[in-house]
């Protein structure tokens, strides 16, 4: 038997672990299995056992609370040095065990992260490779993390003991993995990036990591548990310029409650033309964005709007500027003007959920909008999967 085990968590996942099981036997049958089943049912576990027989250990969490328990009570049944996550829906590809394994041996780290390989559920067609932002292999990448989730896929290697030592939120029911990938970091956890594809990652539009409400209410969660002391002294660790260190911290304070820093700190990126790697863009031009979000977050859309102008002139539009703008453009009675900016936003991007939200809203409830983007999109391939919901069929008027 390998020293490690390919650890599941599957609730009502009979559908789809047979797919998952069956990738991990093929890597060879000394591989061992935990399965954490948290269904409502025995017909996941059953046909797990008929799959994967003796290779498969399966345990039930004591209390059914989500996604973070049924991780922590995976932490404690693994009997391996090393572990590596797997979801039920989703394939290991062909020597991703073998590759990490490898490393663990040679390498001193703690948590192995790779690419993926993203696939539709519903249809099993490969949609796009989600590989890493080139900048997250370079240096000062680390604190990155800390900024928002730039890795394509959060399933990764871990050497039991460390992971045991941080240990999952079990009241986390959505953003459990980036939680964890925080606190590691801010516990000395040391990462390796690991640019081969070992994940087809299927995504379905019920998954709940797609769902941004849950994810902001998770991440505002995860984000709240940190001091800002603790959160400063990770970052003097890193040799950040004052750009790229204003708007890390900016950005955790536009998704928690302290917004005390923020004019400080949007000022410092206004007056900055350094290229923020991360988004391949100017300090200026995040500051500006940064700034409209303040500003309508206390209900100034005159203030907003005038930032996102500034932003406008200097560089091509893009979808989150013009949905801000839209907002905007309705909160001062601007109807029309931001029906037009919100169908802008959409032709940069079909699938861009805040925009459809709001300009159905318009359309249809005319409600007051409230959903603005607060980090700019990413310009790099992620698993950023925007869905516009059914309900929302929006015309050109």
């Amino acid at each position: 038997m390998k020293p490690l085990t390919v650890t599941i968590i599957a609730r009502n996942a009979v559908d789809t672990i047979e797919q998952s099981l069956m990738s991990v036997i093929a890597c060879g049958n000394d591989w061992p299995i935990l399965l954490v089943d948290d269904s409502e049912d025995e017909l996941t576990a059953i046909r797990a056992k008929k799959i994967a027989g003796s290779q498969i250990n399966i345990v039930k969490p004591a209390i059914h609370i989500g996604t973070g328990n049924a991780r922590q009570t995976a932490l404690e049944h693994i009997q391996t040095p090393y572990g590596i996550w797997l979801d039920a829906d989703d394939q290991i590809l062909p020597q991703r065990l073998e590759r990490m394994f490898h490393i663990f041996q040679t390498e001193a780290v703690d948590l192995i992260f790779d690419q993926a390989r993203l696939y539709s559920g519903e249809t099993g067609l490969h949609i796009q490779n989600l590989d890493f932002p080139p900048f997250i292999l370079g240096q000062n990448a680390t604190p990155w993390l800390l900024e928002r989730n730039w890795l394509p896929s959060l399933h990764c290697g871990f050497s039991t003991k460390f992971a045991r030592s941080i240990g999952y939120d079990k009241e986390m029911l959505a953003c459990e993995d980036y939680d964890f990938l925080i606190r590691a970091l801010l516990n000395g956890g040391r990462l390796k990036f690991e640019p081969s594809h070992g994940l087809k990652y299927y995504h379905r539009k019920n998954t709940i990591s797609r769902n941004s409400t849950h994810t902001f209410d998770a991440t505002k969660r995860l984000f709240d548990k940190i001091s800002n002391a603790e959160f400063l002294s990770f970052l003097d660790t890193f040799n950040l310029s004052n750009a790229a260190r204003a708007w890390i911290i900016l950005s955790k304070l536009q998704i928690s409650s302290n917004k005390s820093m923020a004019a400080k700190l949007c000022q410092i990126l206004i007056n900055n033309t350094e290229l923020i790697p991360a988004y391949n863009r100017p300090a200026s031009w995040l500051g500006h964005f940064a700034s409209a979000t303040v500003e309508m977050n206390a209900d100034n859309w005159h203030g907003a709007f005038e930032h996102l102008k500034k932003i406008e002139s200097s560089l091509p539009a893009s979808c989150d500027v013009k949905n801000n703008m839209g907002l905007c453009l309705y909160n001062l009675g601007e109807k029309d003007k931001a029906i037009d900016m919100l169908i802008q936003a959409l032709s940069y991007n079909p699938k861009y959920s805040d925009a459809a939200y709001n300009l159905f809203n318009i359309q249809n409830l005319n409600a007051k909008l409230d959903r603005w983007t607060t980090n700019p999109m990413r310009i790099w391939n992620s698993n950023d999967i925007y869905e516009m919901p059914n309900q929302m069929d929006i015309q050109k008027p």
